[in-house]
């Protein structure tokens, strides 16, 4: 039976969902809501916290991204099966979602002026911070071009979808300020461009978005 992906039109939250799936060459579809079809799926009472995205499979619908990316990279081999390479994996999803909030927090700030420094702040702070922490994760593993271990493991899915909404992403509006900071972790770069291949038909056959 066919796993659906319920969310927006871009790749947010439900990304890394998706590129696992693809990876997995699993039988999925995504569905995509506009605001006002959102709303109204979300006074349908279906969503359990009220929000997407949401995982459809044989019925059931399954809430929060991170805990549906962990179950479904238990279910197509993603998730490791060591305690310590488990806690690196999980560990960078935790990051990736404090680096996230972080990003959300400043985008969306309510003062306009102050809004412009938070951005400014967290392009010039957060953005390498995490590079730092993705170089020295790949300098520490066994294989130099995965996160976590020899195989690719959600860390690496969680990584590509915040680089291919971001970093990689040239409909983004600060594409260009993210590859000048880019350019001074080559490491990165490359575990990047890898992971570019890796998803290229997935990447290729996605519809273009900002984020």
């Amino acid at each position: 039976m066919s796993i659906k992906v319920h969310y927006f039109e871009g790749y947010g939250k439900a990304e890394a969902i998706r590129m696992l799936l693809a990876h997995a060459k699993a039988d999925w579809e995504s569905v995509n809501y506009d605001d006002e079809q959102f709303k109204a799926l979300k006074e349908s009472g279906k969503l359990e916290f009220g929000q997407v995205p949401v995982l459809e499979r044989e019925g059931k619908l399954y809430s929060q991204s991170q805990a549906i990316l962990r179950g479904l990279g238990i279910a197509h081999g993603y998730y490791p099966s060591d305690p310590y390479h488990a806690y690196l994996a999980d560990s960078m999803l935790d990051y990736l979602s404090d680096f996230s909030s972080a990003r959300v927090k400043a985008l969306y700030y309510h003062d306009p002026e102050a809004k412009e420094k938070m951005i400014a702040d967290f392009i010039a702070k957060n953005v390498p911070a995490l590079f730092e922490a993705i170089q020295k994760r790949l300098e520490e593993n066994s294989c130099p071009d995965k996160l976590v271990g020899e195989k690719l493991t959600i860390a690496d899915f969680g990584v590509a979808s915040i680089s291919f909404s971001q970093f990689m992403n040239k409909q983004n509006v600060y594409y260009e300020q993210y590859q000048e900071i880019l350019s001074k972790y080559p490491k990165v770069l490359d575990y990047f461009n890898g992971l570019g291949e890796v998803l290229k038909e997935h990447l290729e056959t996605r519809k273009p978005s900002p984020y």
